[in-house]
């Protein structure tokens, strides 16, 4: 398989990007920016004909259109690919929910709490509930018609990421602070929190690399000291940087000696 360039999209006067989100059913590409930039593009679609013949895939947009609606920077854009709506959210805690209309994207609704800064928004697979989370820790999850069903202040966390599990039972927060923390949707009752931080999952990482390096592969337990020992880690120095530093350290170590234990190996 191979990757090449296939279009290159100018935006107009510079604007930096935000956002972006790939809508991967119907195709459709959303961009929100600073100066309420928020587009919606797509590429033509190759036909079986082209496919059978070998043909590049055509560059050319289908559509180039410019939602207008945010005065504020746009931060957040999400895809409800069930229902075919885009939700967008900006600096402002604006949100609007745009629906496909006779080949057009449309405002469907608008609302604004006034109160924070949207950090996160996430569709169930379904398509039918949307969570929305403020940074100051207001949650709140609403339906596809646009009726709220609930909502809840997590007091004294600063929300970044929001996420549902497939079957729609499951949040899972990302704070500002690293964390992961896991809620029952029903009644947001926490059902654990993970503090791992970055060192941990750089240390997977690493040790899946190990585990599937050729040369290596009957290591199985090296991976299992990298992870345990960046576990030990994070729980000792709750410093970021620090920890990281060390579980590379560490992880690099032991790939160099597992490398010299297989050079000694096979050259007996």
């Amino acid at each position: 398989m191979f990757f090449y360039l296939s279009k290159r999209i100018a935006i107009p006067n510079n604007v930096k990007l935000k956002c972006i989100s790939w809508n991967k059913d119907q195709g459709f590409i959303a961009c929100g920016g600073e100066d309420g930039l928020l587009k919606v593009l797509k590429l033509e679609t190759q036909t079986d004909d082209a496919k059978l013949r070998g043909l590049a895939a055509p560059n050319n947009l289908s559509m180039n259109q410019n939602l207008e609606g945010h005065s504020g920077c746009v931060q957040v854009v999400t895809w409800n690919e069930q229902y075919q709506k885009l939700t967008t959210s900006d600096q402002n805690g604006l949100i609007i929910v745009w629906m496909f209309y006779k080949g057009s994207w449309y405002e469907e609704m608008i609302n604004n709490r006034n109160k924070s800064v949207v950090r996160s928004m996430s569709w169930t697979a379904d398509g039918q509930k949307i969570c929305i989370v403020y940074e100051d820790g207001a949650v709140i999850v609403g339906s596809v018609d646009g009726n709220r069903i609930w909502g809840k202040d997590l007091k004294g966390v600063q929300l970044w990421h929001v996420a549902w599990s497939t079957d729609g039972k499951v949040l899972l927060f990302g704070m500002a602070n690293g964390e992961i923390h896991i809620y029952d949707k029903v009644n947001l009752v926490s059902c654990q929190s993970i503090i791992y931080h970055l060192s941990i999952y750089l240390s997977i990482y690493l040790s899946i690399s190990i585990i599937y390096h050729p040369s290596i592969i009957y290591h199985h337990h090296l991976s299992s000291i990298i992870y345990l020992s960046s576990i030990y880690l994070s729980s000792i120095y709750h410093h970021y940087y620090l920890s990281i530093y060390l579980s590379i350290y560490l992880s690099i170590y032991l790939y160099l000696v597992a490398g010299y234990i297989i050079l000694w190996k096979y050259s007996e």
